[in-house]
């Protein structure tokens, strides 16, 4: 069973106020109370410090605790303290997690969206006790901006595991790259019972490389290499460095144009990794590609915003992809991973417990959906039922009668004919389902298709065997179509178009997803 959670949502559009949202795991919301942002002046000055003592790796525990503290000051004042502390009791009550979300105008304040707010914990003069709001397992900690749509989740099917593809990108005049703990990692989570497939280790990570394993639709894809904060005019625009397929050299590639990439294939997960050695600007500028990745309809995007270990980098790899593998909602997941880190050697006397930074857009963490034992099986219908002759034949004159009603102006003599023409076949085909046991489709007949919102459809929900089984039962011979995933959905809604069967490729598509955003169609 899924635990509830409470959320606190905490918003910063501006330099001066922070607005706070309060909901219960109903969804209903509790309170919109607002605070005064403390960073200025002293604060500001001394966190700025503290910050650099991070990220030059020379914070020391005593350090961690202030930096930890004095960001939970400024982001919440008395008042916003009192209504945070108050929800997470309510919280601790019902035996609920409490999710914490960041909302930070990286446009308008990108000085502050930089701040490495992982490190939050409450203060030690509240009569709550040190709570590192990363790590504490009774909380979730994301950044998740209002702004960004939600993403559809990705359905699973039963026994499928999630496919990680791991990109490895050291290029002949950079630094080496140290990934051998995060591979090693990767290898015994496929080796074992969780539900792991490691589709395999791009190395070198050119631009063609990584193309290739993103055609074989990889759920994760962990990137580790280099990255620079400014181009080589010094804007600052984040670059991630590739490999140049002819020269072994660094090909940079702005976060723009490494986005680009997915249009291939959009993981649900990206995760952008500081090699070990890299330079201090490196992992600075994958938090800030990270943001605009997650903007190019990545789902979930997880940044180290420090340089790693290859151990701390294995022990996060290790919590977090498990959790995904059992079912875990991914912030939570991440929160563990952090949490694992935090559980080890070093604990909480260095940065490396807040190292992961999680961009989310996904509402409750849930991306990845898989079917349960508990869940009923619906009865489905036999192939043969699928293609009845008779419901076929029904099926086009419905859409050739359609087709020509649109085409024709209300005055028309034969409109209402033909308005009732198609009114009394759909009532047939509703009738013929009904016979054959078929599922009743929602809106069995909608009166306009959006067949771009089908084509979206079919790409977000389906992999490409998915989609080569509707061809298999629709008869369309999906040999002469694209091989790609998007391709083929396109081809897929263009050939039912053209062969009057688009009702047919809905009702198979339901059939297998039922959960997908049909109204939308």
């Amino acid at each position: 069973m899924t635990q509830g959670y409470y959320t606190f949502r905490i918003q910063l559009a501006n330099r001066n106020n922070v607005q706070a949202e309060a909901h219960d795991p109903g969804n209903k919301r509790l309170g919109q109370p607002s605070g005064v942002f403390g960073y200025k002046g002293q604060a500001q000055a001394r966190i700025l410090d503290l910050d650099r003592a991070a990220r030059t790796g020379q914070l020391a525990e005593a350090g961690v605790e202030e930096l930890g503290e004095k960001l939970f000051a400024a982001l919440l004042d008395e008042k916003l303290r009192r209504d945070f502390f108050n929800l997470c009791k309510k919280a601790d009550q019902d035996k609920a997690l409490l999710r914490i979300e960041l909302d930070v105008d990286e446009r308008e304040l990108p000085d502050v969206a930089a701040l490495p707010w992982e490190f939050m914990r409450t203060p030690s003069d509240q009569d709550y006790g040190n709570v590192w709001l990363g790590t504490a397992p009774s909380l979730i900690f994301s950044r998740r901006r209002a702004r960004w749509t939600e993403p559809e989740p990705i359905q699973l099917q039963p026994g499928e595991r999630l496919r990680i593809a791991l990109a490895i990108s050291a290029p002949s005049d950079l630094g080496t790259v140290k990934y051998d703990k995060v591979e090693e990692a990767l290898k015994g989570l496929a080796n074992g019972q969780d539900q792991i497939d490691l589709l395999g280790i791009v190395n070198p990570a050119t631009p063609v490389a990584i193309d290739a394993i993103l055609e074989r639709e990889p759920h994760i894809f962990h990137f580790i290499g280099h990255a620079r904060l400014k181009d080589e005019k010094q804007n600052d625009t984040g670059e991630i460095a590739l490999v140049d397929d002819t020269l072994g050299k660094a090909q940079w590639m702005a976060a723009k144009h490494f986005s680009e990439l997915f249009t291939r294939h959009q993981p649900g997960i990206v995760v952008l990794q500081a090699c070990e050695g890299a330079a201090l600007s490196a992992s600075q500028a994958f938090v800030g590609v990270a943001s605009q990745v997650v903007q190019q309809d990545i789902s979930v995007v997880v940044a180290m915003q420090y340089e790693v270990s290859n151990s701390t980098a294995q022990r996060f790899a290790i919590e977090f992809y498990r959790r995904l593998s059992l079912g875990d909602p991914v912030d939570k997941a991440a929160q563990e991973g952090r949490r694992r880190i935090a559980l080890g050697p070093v604990r909480y006397s260095a940065r490396d417990f807040a190292t992961p930074v999680l961009f989310m857009r996904v509402p409750d963490g849930h991306l990845f959906q898989r079917p349960t034992d508990a869940e009923p099986i619906a009865a489905q219908p036999t192939p043969s039922a699928l293609v009845d002759p008779e419901l076929a034949e029904l099926r086009v004159q419905y859409e050739t009668a359609y087709t020509e009603l649109e085409g024709m102006h209300p005055r028309h003599p034969d409109f209402a004919q033909t308005q009732n023409k198609v009114n009394n076949l759909k009532q047939s085909i509703r009738q013929k389902k009904h016979q054959l046991g078929l599922p009743e489709f929602p809106q069995a007949a909608p009166e306009r298709i959006d067949r771009i919102k089908l084509r979206d459809i079919l790409y977000k929900h389906f992999d490409i065997n998915g989609l080569k089984n509707l061809c298999t039962d629709l008869n369309i011979p999906y040999e002469d179509l694209p091989q790609d995933r998007s391709g083929l959905a396109r081809e897929i809604v263009g050939y039912c178009k053209r062969y009057v069967r688009t009702y047919a490729l809905i009702e198979a598509a339901y059939r297998e997803r039922p959960q997908a955003a049909w109204e939308e169609i």
